[in-house]
């Protein structure tokens, strides 16, 4: 799994597939870990993560985070990060107030509003929603996250039903089985497909609803269950996939505090 770095003149982006030994499980080390990449990702400090709404802010090197699933700080040349296997990161920059966030989104952060949280925190730091830029990592895709009903119904009782979304499965498999249907069979004949969600798609809305411009906001092009490196082997840890500790890291560092243009696409 290869390290997809972009710099630029306000901040950088790391995504990764976590190689990183001290990094496998969310709660691995609660200040920061030393990784093999250089500067400024060679060091980055993570959250403890437990699917809540928490929201911190690193003031100062090596603060504990527990219990908190999206970070900002203020503090240029500070990397900050979450992990994730198959979650949505989300990463922001408030240009006017000289920030940046890391946002753990899982299906309860999603449905919870983490992405809320994270901007209200922001605009108590003094930021403009309208001036931040938004980079989604690499999560699990609305055609590879199906889920039982039971979770589809939350969310569509919470308003995103039209997140929700029902593949066609011409062919099925019955114990053991693949059936392929014949354009005569009756639709009953295959079992009733499972709802898949979107969950980037959710975050993206709450991130507008909150007054982030779309022109501002960079949905993510890989599925962390799906994309392939050229060599077929996977791109990204993914726990529906793997079933292992294996993470992720998505992180961002300030480079210096200097307004940004909005609009920039980073893929």
């Amino acid at each position: 799994m290869q390290d997809i770095i972009r710099i630029f003149p306000e901040f950088s982006i790391l995504m990764s597939g976590c190689s990183d030994a001290s990094a496998q499980h969310d709660n691995a080390d609660p200040h920061h870990i030393e990784t093999h990449r250089r500067p400024p990702f060679s060091e980055i400090h993570l959250p403890r993560q437990t699917h809540s709404l928490n929201v911190g802010i690193l003031t100062e090197v090596g603060m504990d985070c527990p219990d908190t699933d999206a970070l900002i700080t203020r503090l240029p040349g500070v990397a900050i990060g979450v992990r994730t296997a198959d979650c949505v990161p989300i990463l922001l920059h408030a240009p006017d107030i000289g920030a940046v966030a890391a946002i753990h989104a899982g299906w309860r952060g999603t449905l919870g509003g983490i992405v809320d949280a994270t901007l209200a925190r922001l605009r108590e730091l003094g930021a403009n929603p309208g001036g931040i830029s938004a980079i989604f990592g690499a999560s699990i895709s609305a055609e590879a996250y199906e889920v039982d009903e039971d979770l589809a119904e939350q969310f569509r009782e919470a308003g995103f039903g039209r997140f929700i979304s029902y593949p066609a499965k011409p062919d099925f498999t019955h114990q053991g089985v693949t059936v392929h249907y014949l354009a005569d069979e009756p639709a009953q004949s295959a079992p009733a497909p499972k709802p898949h969600i979107d969950l980037e798609g959710i975050n993206v809305c709450r991130l507008i609803c909150q007054g982030v411009g779309v022109t501002g906001i960079t949905p993510s092009p890989w599925c962390t269950l799906l994309s392939k490196m050229p060599d077929g082997s996977p791109r990204f840890n993914s726990y529906r996939r793997d079933h292992t500790a294996a993470r992720n890291i998505t992180a961002i560092v300030l480079n210096k505090p200097a307004p940004v243009t909005t609009g920039h696409r980073f893929f």
